[in-house]
């Protein structure tokens, strides 16, 4: 690498390695930056953050950074804005590739909060801790149903879809969960919420069970829906 941040063009490519806790203060510092008058993007075409139409840039958030954790190397904090810089470079990348990018990837953030949530009510149930162990290897994203959302106007509504696959006995256990988390929301919080119905089943594949996972349904008695009738 040169002085200025540059990868060497006689160099192999080079894995960019930075704490967790730099690239976050690199990526709100740049956030900071970017909101101030006659801030001046990376030009994302370029091959790194430290070519000439860049570098002015990646400097300023060297220094900025660099002042506010004096004690972390300029090498480790510059190697934050280059994973910085192919992170943005790339989300738009995909963004080009997907029209619908945005919306997929809210989608997705939703369905991670739902499972997210529901594990921690699940941890903070009376349960016994064996079967907390066995409903935790079952409840996985596979198992969160969809949300496509629809908008009439002003109005936003989300249409669940869930899995046609999916055991009904896990639909009472995330009708719990959900109940029992929304009592424990405040009005504010319930009064932001978008409304939900339930739509048609989602047609998504069954996933490829784990054998631990095989073995906790066994061990609930759990049977997927569209074997019930057999």
């Amino acid at each position: 690498m040169n002085m200025d941040g540059s990868p060497n063009k006689t160099s192999k490519k080079k894995r960019f390695v930075a704490s967790n806790e730099i690239k976050t203060l690199v990526r709100d510092t740049l956030k900071e930056e970017s909101g101030k008058e006659g801030f001046k993007p990376w030009i994302l075409t370029e091959t790194n953050p430290f070519t000439e139409a860049n570098r002015e840039l990646s400097k300023r958030i060297l220094e900025l950074v660099k002042g506010t954790s004096p004690e972390t190397s300029s090498e480790e904090i510059t190697n934050a804005i280059h994973i910085r810089f192919k992170s943005i470079r790339d989300t738009n990348r995909r963004r080009g590739k997907n029209p619908n990018y945005k919306k997929d990837m809210a989608k997705k953030s939703r369905k991670d909060q739902k499972l997210l949530t529901r594990i921690t009510t699940l941890n903070d149930s009376t349960l016994d801790s064996c079967s907390k162990k066995l409903w935790r290897k079952i409840v996985t994203i596979d198992m969160v149903s969809s949300d496509e959302d629809e908008v009439d106007g002003d109005v936003k509504t989300f249409i669940v879809r869930k899995p046609t696959w999916r055991p009904k006995q896990i639909d009472q256990l995330f009708e719990v969960l959900d109940n029992h988390h929304d009592k424990s929301r405040s009005q504010r919080s319930k009064f932001q919420s978008y409304k939900r119905v339930l739509g048609p089943d989602s047609l998504r594949p069954e996933p490829d069970w784990s054998g631990s996972q095989l073995t906790a349904m066994k061990k609930l008695d759990l049977i997927p829906s569209h074997n019930e009738d057999e």
